[in-house]
């Protein structure tokens, strides 16, 4: 399934994820929403969540787990992130990035949507099904991030993945 997003969709994620620079007039997105609100209250529990994923993910020097193999775990954590939002009363689910091969957790109610994401640059490199773990990784709260998504998009997702 493929997801279309806007130009400013794009350009709000990529603020927000740190790969695109805004234009001089252009500001990030900002919003006081009930569910923004909540999902700021929870970003130490994400990266705690986060850090045990990490630190379980036992890579040798060729790049090798038993479990994992040569993959990431951006998908594991993108599962934990959707039990901290289980256990706090928010809704839940996944969205796949194709052109990156990257996984995130998306939070939802019924009128907004979040991607809810601990960008795979800061724990691992590489791309597609082979990524390396990037040694002695701290997750703080303030590497969670949280773009915008419509709720429509939300919707095709869940539809998707129902």
């Amino acid at each position: 399934m493929k997801i279309k997003l806007s130009q400013s969709d794009w350009q709000t994620i990529g603020i927000k994820m740190g790969w695109f620079i805004p234009p001089p007039r252009m500001e990030p997105e900002t919003s006081d929403s009930d569910l923004k609100v909540k999902l700021e209250g929870l970003r130490g529990a994400l990266a705690s969540k986060a850090q045990e994923r990490y630190d379980d993910w036992a890579q040798d020097d060729d790049g090798h787990d038993e479990v994992m193999g040569r993959g990431g775990i951006c998908h594991e954590i993108a599962d934990l992130f959707g039990e901290v939002l289980s256990a706090n009363g928010i809704e839940w689910t996944t969205i796949n990035f194709d052109d990156v091969n990257h996984v995130a957790c998306v939070a939802y109610d019924d009128n907004e949507g979040w991607i809810v994401d601990m960008p795979c640059g800061i724990y691992e490199r590489g791309a597609w099904y082979t990524w390396k773990k990037i040694k002695d990784v701290v997750f703080e709260g303030s590497d969670v991030t949280m773009s915008s998504i419509s709720r429509e998009d939300v919707q095709d997702l869940i539809d998707y993945g129902g």
